[in-house]
């Protein structure tokens, strides 16, 4: 009981990092993109 709950607690923190990671990732390709629509528009 205890080791499938270390499993999944494992497993959400792991996700959870792999979102951070994603989020950081889209936020530097997005980021010059909105702003160079910004400027050319």
């Amino acid at each position: 009981m205890l080791q499938q709950k270390l499993k999944l607690f494992s497993l959400t923190s792991s996700l959870k990092t792999w979102m951070i990671l994603a989020f950081f990732f889209f936020y530097i390709i997005l980021m010059p993109f909105l702003l160079f629509l910004s400027f050319s528009i």
